[in-house]
């Protein structure tokens, strides 16, 4: 029986990997083509083709569900194709004992999947986004779009660059009274943390009064922002590729300061379900192979896995975005349509004989 697991095993994990790296290939080329039309003074072709290859880990670890699904369709397949899977069943082996050899390279690849999206995906999307902004606005951070806005108190703050060492380029600081009004506005080359305070550098601050203004500069001047490096390391990225801790702690401290936490919270539950999607998936081609799609051509197979991964994906996103416009719990958008795909599943699984 073990011959027989890792005869399944590697067809599956084969069949898996091929598929994974044709899809990241793909989306690495469009993206690079989109980054293409980005370029710029400071932002060339090179600079372009670092930053996609800096985002393989996280197109990876995104793709893993759909390339699962896709994966198990065609490596059973061939299975099917050549009758091994019918002289499987009339040896004895079950279903379910089939399903299992499935699950164990499916469960490797979930265990290397949450290593990548916790432990490399954070990393190195901020060091590309980082870089990118850098690159994109030059020496003359006053003049680059990118960066991140935030709120604490009556400050609202602009960052240009947070760089992976946690040091901050181009810092713009808004101050307004209880009604609103602009009391004074600040730009800071750079901040460094130290000793629980931020140090900023080449200062230079215009008050505002009811008759006049009044600018002052300072080359060293220390800001009391809540804010950490690990923080502002987490608000600089997506929240989709932040790992499990850094979601929690940040919606926690947004919470906190009284903002808006629910594109984090949803990350964070995404990626919480993400294992049982793919499980999902895996039911759901394990059935499609014993079912409808038992005698039916390779390329089918394929088309198959991929409208079935892009209706999921997009009925994902459509109760995800729909609980932040309409302010419902983030818990109950992602659970109801991984709900419905495994439920799917586990209900094909039941009718296959």
């Amino acid at each position: 029986m073990k011959i027989l697991d890792r005869y399944i095993a590697w067809s599956v994990l084969g069949a898996f990997f091929i598929v994974l790296m044709i899809i990241v290939g793909l989306d690495i080329l469009s993206a690079f083509l989109a980054e293409l039309e980005e370029l710029e003074r400071g932002y060339q072709t090179m600079d372009a083709l670092e930053y996609v290859l800096m985002s393989f880990p996280r197109r990876v670890a995104e793709f893993v569900p759909v390339a699962l699904l896709i994966g198990c369709l065609v490596g059973l397949g061939a299975l099917a194709n050549n009758s091994e899977l019918i002289v499987m069943r009339a040896a004895g082996i079950s279903v379910g004992r089939i399903v299992f050899a499935v699950m164990k390279p499916t469960v490797l690849i979930l265990v290397l999947s949450i290593g990548l999206s916790e432990q490399i995906v954070p990393y190195t999307e901020q060091i590309a986004e980082s870089e990118r902004s850098l690159l994109k606005g030059g020496q003359d951070a006053l003049k680059s779009g990118h960066g991140l806005w935030h709120r604490e108190k009556n400050e609202i703050v602009h960052i240009n660059v947070v760089a992976p060492d946690g040091r901050l380029y181009g810092i713009s600081r808004y101050q307004f009274d209880e009604e609103g009004n602009m009391l004074k506005a600040s730009f800071s080359e750079s901040g460094a943390y130290k000793n629980n305070s931020w140090n900023l550098r080449g200062t230079q601050s215009t008050r505002l009064f009811s008759r006049y203004t009044e600018i002052t500069s300072n080359d060293h001047k220390q800001w009391p922002f809540a804010l950490t490096p690990h923080n502002l390391s987490s608000a600089a990225v997506d929240p989709e590729f932040l790992d499990l801790l850094s979601l929690y702690h940040y919606a926690r401290y947004l919470e906190e300061q009284e903002l808006n936490s629910s594109h984090y919270t949803l990350a964070f539950w995404k990626k919480i379900f993400q294992p049982l999607v793919s499980i999902a998936m895996v039911l759901i081609a394990v059935s499609f192979i014993f079912g409808p799609l038992r005698s039916v051509s390779m390329s089918f197979r394929v088309l198959v896995g991929v409208v079935v991964g892009l209706v999921f994906q997009q009925a994902q996103d459509f109760f995800g975005y729909a609980s932040l416009v309409f302010n419902v719990d983030p818990l109950v958008a992602i659970a109801i349509p991984v709900g419905i795909c495994l439920s799917a599943g586990l209900f094909m699984m039941s009718r296959v004989r």
